[in-house]
């Protein structure tokens, strides 16, 4: 059996503080859509080299042949995540649409066709997503579309009056992959009916590879 220097840390341990670190660094650039990308991608790597990693030292420490199959934890976000490896690895390039969810105070706006859920008023606000795809993956900053909803019974006849619009209350940065990266196999590995949630994926994915 191969002699490890037991001085020097062993690369599953180097490997899973990065994955820590980036796991960390994520959650803080949110609001940074090239620095998330960056780091994301970063993230996708650093958990395939982790599990090659645990394949090889397994041998070195135990004399036999480990296989990540014999793991019951995994679930079907680290299955997204293998498959997303497996594209990023092949040639496509990481892209992400930043995904805004927006809270807003429970009135109605002049552009409701139709009035407001029942459940909405008496949960006192009402949530709305706006979506801003990515053109340039290297922005520093997301791209608000508009954030203020002329309100439909205004309290001033003043058409600009603060009081007559209805401004978010709190913001939610998100990601969602682009179609390109969202594949058969990534949509049936979680029963996706529509887009493929970055962040979710990230907390999901996390605390296994961590185990």
């Amino acid at each position: 059996m191969t002699m490890i220097n037991e001085r020097d840390p062993r690369k599953t341990t180097v490997i899973a503080e990065d994955l820590r670190l980036l796991y960390e660094a994520l959650i803080l650039s949110r609001r940074n859509p090239d620095q998330f990308r960056r780091n994301y991608d970063q993230y996708i790597y650093k958990s395939q080299q982790l599990t090659e990693a645990m394949r090889k030292e397994y041998k070195i420490y135990t004399g036999e042949s480990w296989a990540a199959s014999k793991f019951d934890g995994w679930n079907g976000y680290t299955e997204v995540l293998k498959h997303l490896r497996n594209m990023t690895y092949h040639g496509t390039p990481l892209v992400l649409n930043v995904s805004i969810l927006s809270v807003y105070p429970a009135v109605e706006f002049e552009i409701d066709q139709e009035p407001i859920e029942k459940f909405i008023i008496k949960n006192k606000y009402r949530i709305l997503e706006k979506r801003s795809f990515i053109a340039f993956p290297f922005d520093k900053e997301p791209r608000h579309a508009i954030n203020s909803f002329l309100k439909k019974q205004i309290p001033s006849k003043n058409s600009k009056d603060p009081d007559n619009y209805a401004y978010p209350l709190k913001e939610f940065i998100t990601y969602k992959f682009q179609h390109q990266l969202v594949c058969d196999k990534v949509i049936s590995a979680l029963n996706l009916s529509g887009d493929l949630d970055a962040v979710k994926l990230l907390f999901h994915s996390y605390p296994i590879l961590k185990k």
